[in-house]
């Protein structure tokens, strides 16, 4: 919408189409990742903790280094789930290692997950 109304008032968007799609797209991924957020800071529901063992390890080089964990499957994920960590969780667990995975509803309804510390209750 707002795109689209600086297309409406701005002659130099007219003309340069290929810079008012980048424009677009720019707005849509931001708005789509402001809505994540909200659907999370807001989510009130009660969390489903799963307990995963990491199959694998792997790290990922390119423009820059990644950290992955490869998980069994668990809950909603059936074929198990390739996960992106920081480098600091990456180091401190092993395959074969337990982790948790802590499933929520989120407030818009859109489920959503991460990883937690597994306590000795669960």
């Amino acid at each position: 919408m707002l795109v689209g109304a600086a297309f409406w008032r701005d002659p130099w968007l007219q003309k340069h189409h290929g810079t008012t799609v980048l424009l677009a797209l720019i707005c849509c991924s931001y708005g789509y990742g402001a809505g994540m957020q909200v659907n999370a800071l807001l989510d009130r529901s009660t969390p489903k903790s799963y307990r995963v063992i990491v199959t694998a390890k792997h790290v990922s080089h390119g423009r820059s280094t990644s950290y992955h964990l490869r998980l069994a499957p668990w809950g909603p994920e059936v074929s198990g789930q390739d996960l992106m960590v920081s480098r600091s969780t990456y180091a401190g667990i092993k395959q074969g290692d337990t982790v948790c995975m802590v499933l929520r509803s989120g407030a818009m309804g859109v489920a959503w997950s991460k990883l937690a510390r597994c306590d000795s209750t669960d």
